[in-house]
């Protein structure tokens, strides 16, 4: 057994040597040569450029043979040189500009080759004609047409004077000495927290009525803060000057005189008026609005002809009742409508919503059309709007649940509908909080 293992074993290394042996010969004598050649060409010749430079180098680095060598190689001059580059960098950094947006890349070739458009400030300028004032005094407001808007704001009263077409402007003017002279121009204001109408006209030494009556406003119109309201320079009312006006029916609208309006807006005469000019009217007042006509052909119709409509079911309690038969809300109470609107049609009553008294009864032909108002005692009132029929009188006493209207579309309507609101102490709050 151990016989035939030892010539097993001699026999794998005899032929592992004959193996070794062929790829020797095979192999060894190529990578020899190449071998040689690149020793003799190659390694030889890089070998003696490497003595040379390195002889050269040695004599000029020597410590022996150059001084300034000498001196860097001596103790410490690597820290002072670390040292001072230290401190150029510090100095450095804390002198250097703050990198801006705008100039970024400034100081690049680029930046002189293609000019940026915002390098350089372009001013353009428009020659106007010279416009011609209609006032010859200082100080004072006239009328000058103007295609473009500009304001002009007097820091001392915070007031802006506006120069739009058909807007009173102040025109540029010689400076005249007259100490009795007053300024007359028309102001804007800007109502703050607090301000009243009345102490807005105090203010600015007017009355209450001009205040008024310049900014279309009604003796129970509210004015909130943010709000711009013009301001007269004087008692009396402003007048846009329209196609066929003359100073003579000016002063007759307003009941003034003629002379009073030539002389307070300074005109030469009662021709130097253009259309849309703005006329101020010292001691004007607004012509008193046309009578409401009230329709002949209506009042057989205001009354029903027939028994009135059965009242709505006894509901006792001190809450309101729901005005009419119907429930369907096309609009809820919101700004600047200041009730409710119930769906209903010409069959559809109209319910008193709680006892009172019947204060006003009306006929109009726009607005709330035939309306109702109901004084129900302390401060509260309830409206019933765009009625086709009536049923009761001012003064009369109507009780909960009475049938006092029907159903209809009259003055500015959209349809068949009930407009109920209810005013505590002259304030319209919503309906819908009583319910």
């Amino acid at each position: 057994m151990i016989t035939a293992l030892r010539a097993t074993l001699k026999g794998g290394w005899t032929l592992t040597r004959g193996f070794g042996a062929f790829l020797g010969l095979g192999l060894i004598g190529p990578i020899r040569y190449i071998s040689r050649l690149l020793f003799r060409f190659v390694l030889v010749h890089l070998y003696r450029w490497y003595l040379v430079v390195k002889n050269r180098l040695s004599d000029f680095f020597s410590p022996a043979r150059n001084k300034f060598v000498f001196v860097l190689t001596k103790k410490g001059v690597a820290h002072v040189i670390i040292i001072l580059i230290t401190v150029t960098v510090i100095i450095a950094n804390t002198r250097i500009s703050a990198l801006r947006a705008e100039t970024l890349g400034q100081n690049m070739i680029i930046s002189d080759l293609v000019p940026a458009d915002l390098d350089e400030e372009v001013i353009e300028t428009i020659d106007q004609p010279a416009q011609k004032p209609i006032s010859y005094l200082d100080e004072f407001s006239s009328v000058s047409p103007k295609s473009t808007a500009t304001a002009i704001v007097d820091d001392a009263a915070q007031v802006a004077i506006t120069e739009t077409s058909g807007a009173v402007v102040k025109p540029t003017l010689t400076t005249t000495t007259s100490p009795n002279l007053v300024t007359r121009r028309v102001q804007y204001y800007i109502v703050e927290g607090g301000d009243t109408v009345s102490t807005i006209a105090e203010k600015f030494d007017i009355s209450t009525n001009t205040l008024l009556w310049e900014n279309r406003l009604g003796e129970r119109d509210f004015i909130k803060p943010g709000q711009q309201l013009t301001i007269l320079p004087s008692d009396g009312v402003s007048h846009q000057v329209g196609k066929g006006d003359t100073i003579s029916s000016v002063a007759k609208k307003y009941g003034v005189s003629e002379d009073s309006i030539l002389e307070y807006n300074q005109l030469v005469d009662a021709s130097a008026i253009d259309v849309s000019q703005i006329l101020l009217i010292p001691g004007g007042k607004p012509p008193a609005p046309p009578p409401t006509p009230v329709p002949t052909r209506l009042a057989g119709t205001q009354f029903a002809s027939g028994p009135i409509p059965a009242g709505a079911p006894a509901v006792s309690g001190a809450n309101l009742l729901w005005p009419t038969s119907g429930h369907k809300i096309n609009q809820y109470f919101r700004y600047r409508h200041t009730g409710v609107d119930i769906e209903g049609d010409y069959s559809s009553p109209i319910w008193a919503a709680q006892n009172g008294t019947v204060e006003y009864v009306s006929y109009q032909t726009y607005g709330y059309g035939y309306h109702i108002i109901i004084n129900h005692g302390g401060g509260l009132k309830t409206l019933y709007g765009h009625a086709s029929k009536i049923f009761v009188t001012p003064g009369q006493q109507v009780s909960k649940g009475q049938t006092i209207a029907m159903v209809g579309t009259t003055g500015r309507s959209t349809g068949t509908h009930l407009h109920f609101e209810v005013i505590v102490s002259g304030s319209k709050t919503n309906p819908l909080s009583y319910y």
